[in-house]
């Protein structure tokens, strides 16, 4: 059984919609808003979503995989990085501040209240920034509007909710809360790391992004 080309570009049409909307979607997604169109196997659906985004026809889009109740098997969470896949999680559970393990390149997450960090690469976006998800403001009692610090030592970037040591707080920059709870590090910080991936890693409260040879 194969898929006709109007299914394909119904699928397609689907994803760029909710990728323009800057809306977190699974494929599933797609495949249930599309039932009464296209009468296709999930598996069929999946399979083109999961080919636009290997083709970067997303975007600056970037995927999760998340642990969805009732699911029997995880799913990828296509989303704008600075989106946190557990807002997406929360909605969809209808609670506020539901625990899901994910795993991401280089995104830090909250799992029972402990930070957890990914072996995978984190990017700096087109923009020059870097965005470490809320889950990492909460953990320090961060909220939009409040600062975390970062320090670029030269060879890596360290992030903390205060710096004590003088030399170091002097040299800090003010890394802002946005208005959707990310710790967002701008481009006065990253400029010299643009196009590059950090290997990302937590000690207690202090993220340190190392970039990659």
């Amino acid at each position: 059984m194969s898929i006709r080309q109007d299914e394909i570009d119904a699928i397609r049409n689907k994803v760029l919609d909710l990728t323009v909307a800057e809306t977190s979607f699974t494929a599933f997604d797609i495949t249930r808003a599309l039932h009464k169109s296209v009468d296709r196997p999930h598996r069929m659906i999946k399979a083109i979503v999961h080919e636009m985004f290997a083709k970067g026809d997303m975007g600056e889009y970037v995927r999760d995989q998340v642990n969805i109740p009732s699911a029997p098997n995880a799913a990828w969470l296509y989303h704008l990085p600075e989106n946190d896949p557990q807002d997406y999680l929360a909605k969809l559970s209808g609670r506020v501040g539901n625990v899901v393990a994910t795993q991401r390149a280089g995104r830090s997450l909250v799992v029972q209240g402990a930070i957890i960090t990914s072996a995978d690469p984190l990017m700096v976006s087109c923009d020059n920034r870097i965005y470490l998800p809320k889950s990492v403001a909460k953990h320090w009692g961060l909220y939009p509007g409040d600062m975390a610090a970062c320090l670029n030592t030269g060879g890596k970037i360290i992030v903390k909710k205060k710096f004590h040591n003088a030399a170091e707080a002097i040299k800090a920059v003010n890394a802002p809360v946005d208005a959707k709870g990310n710790i967002r590090i701008n481009g006065e910080v990253t400029t010299q790391f643009s196009e590059k991936s950090f290997r990302y890693s937590s000690t207690g409260d202090e993220i340190v992004l190392e970039p990659e040879p």
